[in-house]
């Protein structure tokens, strides 16, 4: 499983504009959910922070 991961990863860096766009479409995902959400405008900040943080370092967070 971690031979995958590697090379998906490895895979993604060779290619940016496709890291890019599953970036962007992660980032449209979660700032919609959270435009949607009933949480307080704190909590919703809060919440895109975090999440905004594990597209960048997904090892940190999943």
């Amino acid at each position: 499983m971690a031979d995958e991961e590697a090379e998906q990863e490895r895979g993604e860096r060779s290619d940016p504009s496709s890291a890019l766009n599953a970036l962007t479409t992660r980032l449209e995902d979660i700032a919609a959910a959270l435009k949607n959400s009933q949480a307080s405008p704190d909590k919703r900040a809060s919440q895109y922070c975090y999440d905004q943080s594990c597209g960048l370092t997904t090892s940190v967070c999943h």
